[in-house]
């Protein structure tokens, strides 16, 4: 491309930048100075990171002297000479106090990345409030300035305390760790023996880990009397530059401060000291990821590479998957008209579908436009090849009189269910990066049902219950943004990450994340109602419920019991909103129409007193007789035919007038002589009295005291 000079930053000079997607590093320079190392630097991280350079020349004043076009002509042709040509040449002017707001200006129009400077006396004050990262560049004229050719940094030095600072200057180096050999230096005190050490050496690699270096750059824990001492004595090793990560707040102490003295001024070696933007500080949810990492720490590169293969390839459909997913819909739908939750299980372990949805979730973390597209594809013909093989199941069960309770199970989803689709994405997140726990799969399959609602789905549409269709597709739905969102935020903390240098992939990534929170929001919200609803139902119902077990046992006075409620129906409002009852009542004795009148009038006096109006209820009550049989009391015998014949067993047995001991004799009954018995059995006084005839006489005689002829 042609490079200009511009005369001035201006509002138009704004609107002609025309900031794209690519990584920029701005480089700051006064009238006179040489790019140099500032330039070696800036280009090593700009190829890191794929991106771009860009040129800038500060003056104080109005228009531009022969020095600025000077210095930028220079800048430019030392770019040259390595073959890496500069996107832009800017000329800055800017009035005494007010650089740092037209610096501010150009980096945020430009959406500038990494912004490098020379210490100066205004330099801290320049950059300090810069919205990106600031290097600022400490060191002799000697060490700063020569052309690029022959300047190379193969190694760096990073002195770090195991803080924060240290991750945001790591993952600002990581593109080029490769490349050059970067030594992270944690030094520990003299009196802390061997202990210190190793809680330097932890302290690292939580932070390498983090930052996701683990493996390419060399920790090195040092004793030393006192930090300065121990950072001057490392860095007097063959290192090209030392590298300080610094707040915004520490900024100016640390390059005026007395390591960044020691290190120029002992050691020969230029310095630069990193702010990173406050975009890219840690955030409150990476300061967690950081407590999260001590327990699930990042795995390593090559796991990622075959987590990202497999789950890559299982996100793209194939024979294989529509045949699958064609099975496990149809095993589902049998089980479900069947009533059976073991071959709803089945289907569960047959079901593909886990792996497009979580490869939703991974291709939202690493920000692969293609790889979401292949997956939510994959998931979208999965779901409507089950459905349309729900709707030929559901066929056979046209004409029926209501659906299994297996189907209505998964027609009401709610909250429960969300949090029961989260941790089932965390499982199967987790499992599916760690060899040791794929024996969790098929757990986690079951526990997801995802093909079941669809089958359901399917089902419901054939019997036109599109509520009831409408209900299992939000309870998919909820399964499928739930896992998905949960597997990403694994992902995110086992350290996947978005392709190094490619800012469109993290922009990508941020409006994926966002969108899947609006849709988590959703689900929420929509889950939230339903619960809602279903909760005043069930309390409704159970008003109800106790209301008619209330007036039944009321208005009988205990002669009958409620024993179910097999029916429940409300009519909607536009067709009267009334209230239709069925119940089963346990009845001890006999219950009257006017009874049953009387329990409806109860029941809806109840129920408005409660504050549940119905203009009308229908009360239907089916009644049992009811028999109590206590083991503590022995059975009635059967009645006896009447004219059954008997023998007198007793020599002293007595024909009463009424049963019991106290009724007046009416003759004695020798032993062995016959009697007839009669219709009459009772029992008086713990004694079961027969009703028999003897001659012309009538009367009572105990029961034990009878022997049937043969």
């Amino acid at each position: 491309m042609t490079n200009k000079i511009v005369p001035e930053l201006s509002k138009d000079l704004i609107r002609d930048l025309m900031p794209s997607d690519d990584w920029r590093c701005l480089i700051l320079l006064y009238p006179g100075e040489q790019v140099g190392l500032l330039g070696r630097f800036g280009s090593d991280v700009a190829y890191g990171w794929r991106g771009k350079i860009w040129i800038a020349v500060l003056e104080e004043g109005e228009g531009q002297s022969e020095a600025a076009k000077q210095t930028l002509r220079d800048a430019e042709a030392e770019f040259e000479s390595i073959d890496e040509p500069v996107e832009k040449l800017i000329h800055i002017n800017y009035k005494k106090g007010e650089g740092r707001n037209a610096l501010g200006s150009l980096v945020n129009a430009a959406k500038i990345d990494l912004v490098l400077i020379r210490i100066v006396s205004q330099a801290t004050e320049l950059v300090t409030q810069l919205d990106c990262d600031v290097g600022v560049f400490r060191g002799s004229a000697e060490n700063l300035d020569g052309s690029m050719k022959d300047l190379e940094i193969n190694r760096m030095l990073l002195p770090s305390a195991g803080g924060p600072n240290t991750m945001s200057a790591l993952q600002l180096l990581r593109p080029i760790a490769r490349q050059c050999e970067i030594s992270v230096l944690y030094i520990v005190g003299e009196v802390l023996g061997e202990n210190g050490v190793a809680r330097g050496r932890q302290a690292l690699a939580d932070i390498l880990n983090l930052a996701d270096v683990e493996d390419l750059v060399q920790p090195i824990v040092n004793r030393s009397a006192s930090p300065i001492t121990g950072i001057t004595k490392q860095a007097k090793e063959n290192y090209d530059l030392v590298l300080i990560g610094a707040s915004e707040d520490a900024l100016s102490r640390v390059v005026y401060g007395d390591v960044a003295e020691s290190v120029v001024r002992d050691c020969q070696k230029p310095i630069v000291v990193m702010k990173r933007a406050k975009k890219r500080s840690l955030s409150t949810i990476e300061q967690i990821n950081w407590q999260i990492r001590r327990i699930m720490p990042n795995i390593n590169r090559q796991s990622r590479s075959d987590t990202y293969k497999r789950i890559k390839q299982n996100s793209q459909p194939d024979v294989s998957f529509y045949v699958l997913i064609t099975l496990s819909a149809a095993i589902a739908g049998a089980g479900l008209l069947l009533n059976s939750p073991a071959v709803v299980i089945g289907a569960m372990l047959v079901a593909p579908l886990m792996s497009p949805i979580v490869g939703v979730g991974m291709s939202m973390v690493l920000g692969e436009t293609t790889f979401l597209r292949d997956a939510t594809s994959a998931v979208i013909r999965g779901a409507v090849l089950a459905i349309g093989v729900g709707m030929l199941i559901g066929l056979a069960r046209v004409g029926a009189d209501q659906l299994p309770a297996e189907v209505l199970a998964r027609t009401a989803p709610s909250m429960l269910d969300l949090v029961v689709a989260l941790f089932s994405g965390f499982a199967g997140a987790y499992a599916l990066c760690y060899s040791q726990a794929a024996g969790a799969l098929p757990g986690v399959s079951i526990a997801a049902a995802l093909v079941p609602p669809l089958a359901v789905v399917g089902i419901c549409l054939t019997t036109q219950n599109f509520l009831l269709a409408g209900g299992a597709l939000l309870l998919f739905g909820t399964n499928l943004v739930t896992i998905a969102s949960a597997s990403g935020l694994v992902f995110f903390l086992l350290g996947f990450r978005p392709m190094t240098g490619v800012k469109a992939n993290q922009e990508f990534r941020g409006r994926a994340a966002r969108i899947a929170g609006l849709l988590l929001l959703i689900n929420v919200m929509l889950l939230g109602a339903v619960t809602y609803f279903l909760t005043s139902q069930s309390a409704q119902d159970a008003a109800v419920a106790n209301a008619v077990e209330f007036s039944i046992t009321t208005v009988t006075e205990g002669r009958a019991e409620l024993d179910e409620i097999r029916e429940l129906t409300e009519a909607p409002a536009n067709e009267g909103g009334g209230l239709k009852i069925a119940a089963v009542v346990n009845a001890f004795a006999d219950v009257t129409h006017d009874e049953v009148e009387a329990i409806r009038t109860s029941v809806q006096n109840i129920l408005d007193q409660q504050g549940y109006e119905f203009s009308d209820i229908a009360l239907r009550l089916q009644i049992v007789d009811f028999e109590v049989i206590d083991p503590a009391v022995p059975p009635v015998p059967a009645s006896q035919p009447v004219f059954q014949l008997a023998t007198v067993s007793a020599d002293d047995a007595q024909l009463m007038e009424e049963p019991g001991t106290r009724s007046k004799s009416i003759t004695n009954l020798p032993q062995n002589s016959p009697v007839m018995m009669l219709d009459g059995l009772t029992e008086v006084e713990g004694v079961w009295w027969q009703k028999v005839t003897s001659g012309q006489d009538a009367g009572w005689v105990p029961l034990h005291y009878l022997s049937l002829s043969e």
